[in-house]
């Protein structure tokens, strides 16, 4: 382009020169041995740009030689790169299109030279080789891959190394794959929930419990994901629990969001249950029950052992005057006033509950009601009524 431009700047030149000389053309000599030109300005002007042009094509003539070996390089080199870069993407596409072997064979027949984008090639013909439950030819694959010094090649090698450990019910092996990859780099979006799915899986509970705390604002989580397996390791780490000062310390440390959780709330109340701690499971589920309405939580007010049967029979009501005369209340209200020996206003709820919703718990807590109040006949009556329901079911 260069050098078009300047071919018309001198023809340019030349014109505008045969133009303002054109009434006197002058008059040029050039002697040099036995030889003589005479000629014009023009001529003389237009041989000159005659001879610039002739010299222009000789030394690009001559560049262009030099330079011959190398554009040759670089010209294989582009064609080499690009029959590489094919050999990726037609790997890529059998592979997703499920063909494992022949995605294999393309994309290790093909290696480029730089060894990041050569790792790229070794992870998936890694993935190809597991497909077909090659696990040796899949490692060596890895291996190889690892070699590149580069960050990111490192931890998808380590995630694979992981991820195959999963699949071969090596949990330990893929634990302590993650736990490399989370000291390199802590932030890194598939580390806490992969790591959190293994050690729920080896019940380690604890160990769970623990990264998953802090680890609610990780990236990488699924909608709802965290939630669900905060509360499936709480609920273990709970189970584990020996002392009520124990599930205490635990509770502390949920995060306040999961504290609401009605899931979570449950696994706390039936580790309280356990553990016979009559007072503090009280306080969990009158807090649960100001909050919404809770049926089991009724449910375990049902099998518990209040410390105080007055006190509890006026949180009963209260909830009554919250919720409603659901079906749980009325059997809780009923059992609360049978233990207070409150024995007509026991009869009234559990009159009112057989006609909302007859179940086999109402007919047994009637019965026991019959049998506290020396009525043998009806509470016979109650007791088969509620087997012939608890079978029915």
């Amino acid at each position: 382009m260069r050098a078009l431009l300047l071919l018309i700047l001198l023809f340019a030149v030349g014109a505008a020169s045969a133009y303002y000389l054109r009434d006197d053309n002058g008059y040029v000599l050039v002697s040099w041995g036995h030889w003589m030109v005479e000629t014009s300005v023009v001529g003389m002007l237009a041989g000159l740009v005659a001879l610039l042009v002739v010299a222009l094509v000789v030394v690009r003539a001559l560049s262009a030689g030099f330079q011959l070996p190398g554009t040759v390089r670089e010209g294989l080199a582009r064609r080499r790169a690009a029959r590489r870069h094919r050999a990726l993407v037609r790997g890529t596409l059998l592979w997703l299109a499920g063909r494992a072997e022949r995605a294999e064979t393309t994309l290790e027949k093909e290696l480029p030279d730089d060894a990041a984008e050569a790792a790229c090639h070794h992870l998936l013909a890694a993935r190809a080789a597991e497909a077909q439950g090659q696990g040796t030819r899949s490692e060596h694959y890895l291996e190889r891959a690892a070699l590149a010094d580069d960050a990111v090649v490192g931890e998808a090698v380590t995630l694979m190394r992981a991820d195959q450990a999963i699949a071969g019910d090596d949990l330990e092996g893929a634990r302590a794959a993650l736990e490399s990859l989370r000291e390199r780099n802590p932030s890194h979006p598939r580390v806490y929930p992969v790591l959190a799915g293994v050690l729920v899986a080896q019940q380690r509970w604890r160990d769970a419990f623990d990264l998953l705390c802090t680890a609610e604002k990780a990236r990488g989580w699924s909608e709802g994901q965290w939630r669900e397996i905060t509360a499936r390791a709480l609920a273990g780490a709970l189970g584990e629990c020996l002392r009520i000062e124990e599930a205490r310390q635990l509770w502390s440390r949920v995060p306040a969001v999961l504290q609401k959780d009605a899931d979570c709330e449950g696994h706390y109340a039936d580790a309280l249950l356990r553990l016979n701690d009559e007072k503090g499971l009280m306080a969990v589920i009158h807090k649960a029950l100001e909050r919404r309405w809770a049926p089991d939580m009724v449910r375990r007010f049902l099998r518990a052992e209040p410390p105080d049967n007055v006190a509890a029979l006026a949180s009963v009501e209260q909830w009554l005057q919250r919720h409603g005369e659901q079906p749980e209340l009325l059997l809780a209200a009923a059992h609360t006033c049978r233990r207070n020996r409150l024995w007509g206003k026991a009869r009234s709820y559990l009159d009112a509950l057989l006609a909302q919703a007859p179940s086999a718990e109402a007919h047994y807590e009637y019965g026991q009601l019959c049998g506290a109040t020396q009525q043998p006949e009806e509470a016979r009556q109650h007791f088969e009524a509620g087997l012939k329901l608890a079978l029915a079911e």
